[in-house]
């Protein structure tokens, strides 16, 4: 009796065993993605710290942001709304990042980048970025407005 497993055995098993880590993996950045989009569609959120090169939070007193299902953000400040955009997505090296768009007018534009994740709570989203050109980090804090 051969207590070896045939090579053409152990390469399927092999196989099956790498497919079902692959899919631990997609399931495990769906959850990350998941995460962030029940979070910012909870509510109200506020800039609580902007950091480019210096800090530059007190540009955005007065602004809320809603994130909508349809991946419409809004910007309001006053009586005046931008409509802006925001997606996710697991990037290839593992980061989950959300992409905002406002468009070209000051100072929403400042937050047109794809962020990465760094924390998610229900009251707070920290996100990074970091400049192409100069490999400056941006920092980002949102937090929900209660």
């Amino acid at each position: 009796m051969n207590r070896f497993l045939p090579p053409s055995l152990f390469v399927l098993v092999a196989i099956l065993s790498t497919a079902s880590m692959c899919e631990d993996d997609d399931n495990n950045e769906d959850r990350r993605n998941n995460a962030i989009e029940s979070t910012l569609g909870q509510g109200t959120w506020k800039v609580a710290y902007f950091f480019d090169k210096t800090d530059e939070t007190t540009d955005f007193e007065g602004h809320t942001f809603l994130f909508n299902d349809n991946n419409v953000a809004i910007a309001s400040k006053n009586s005046l709304s931008v409509q802006g955009s925001w997606d996710t997505e697991n990037s290839s090296d593992g980061d989950t990042k959300l992409y905002l768009e406002f468009g070209s007018n000051g100072p929403l534009d400042e937050l047109n980048e794809d962020w990465v994740v760094v924390e998610t709570s229900s009251l707070k989203v920290t996100l990074e970025h970091v400049s192409g050109g100069n490999g400056d980090t941006d920092t980002l804090i949102l937090e929900r407005k209660i």
